[in-house]
């Protein structure tokens, strides 16, 4: 005989928080929804998590445990000399011959890689306001003059990246925020109430691990490793800043 609730859960389909329907509807920003998941996953008392949406919200600090999907690869541009002749600006640097001539082309991805580290509520308004703007980092002028040859003489150089980089970012963003919701849906009710506390406590302590191993798996791109015992090995995500230039 199948159980009236286990009918229920096959039959029925479950109700979605608000919290969803505000995310995928755009009616409340994702800070916002940010906010709101932070006082949620407070409930589960891992460190690692409440970090990334520390991170999300206020921008990473620390860059060495900082997420995939916010180092994104730059184009290098710059203010250069052609064959003594030519000048010009915004120049599409050959930075990959470049490194080659010089052997060191294993120095690309540290060349062109940028760390996108400012908080959420930052890369959206800038997306919104400041189209105009280009993200990324300066090259350092003795490093320029290294790369420099008789033919291409760099006077200086960006490493910039384009605004739908950015705008990738906080779509995968906003991707992981679905799937961390959906999660929390199918663990706990009612979440929107914005508090998962006693639910949490009560459930076995393999069910909780799991739980926490399933949320680290989608802020982790499925990428994070487990301890004896199936604890998780906590690591630390870090914090820091985005650089911008105007033309």
């Amino acid at each position: 005989m199948v159980l009236l609730n286990e009918y229920c859960e096959r039959v029925i389909p479950m109700a979605r928080s608000q919290l969803l329907k505000d995310l995928t509807s755009g009616n409340s920003s994702i800070e916002s929804i940010l906010m709101r998941l932070k006082v949620i996953l407070s409930g589960l008392n891992n460190d690692v998590i409440s970090e990334w949406v520390d991170g999300e919200l206020s921008g990473y600090r620390d860059v060495s445990h900082l997420p995939p999907y916010r180092v994104v690869s730059g184009e290098p541009k710059g203010h250069c000399i052609i064959n003594n002749r030519a000048e010009v600006k915004n120049y599409i640097v050959p930075l990959r011959s470049l490194l080659i001539k010089r052997n060191i082309l294993d120095k690309y991805e540290d060349f062109v890689n940028i760390d996108i580290t400012d908080g959420i509520g930052s890369l959206e308004y800038a997306i919104k306001h400041e189209r105009e703007r280009n993200f990324g980092r300066s090259i350092p002028t003795e490093v320029c003059q290294s790369l420099s040859s008789r033919e291409l003489q760099i006077a200086s150089m960006n490493i910039l990246i384009p605004i739908n980089k950015v705008e990738g970012v906080i779509s995968v963003t906003k991707s992981k925020l679905i799937d961390v919701i959906l999660k929390l849906e199918k663990d706990f009710t009612d979440i929107d109430s914005l508090d998962i506390d006693n639910q949490f406590e009560s459930k076995e302590s393999t069910e909780r691990d799991f739980i926490i191993i399933n949320l680290l798996q989608i802020i982790n791109d499925n990428s994070i490793e487990i301890g004896d015992g199936n604890k998780i090995t906590k690591s630390r995500i870090g914090h820091s800043e985005v650089e911008k230039y105007e033309e």
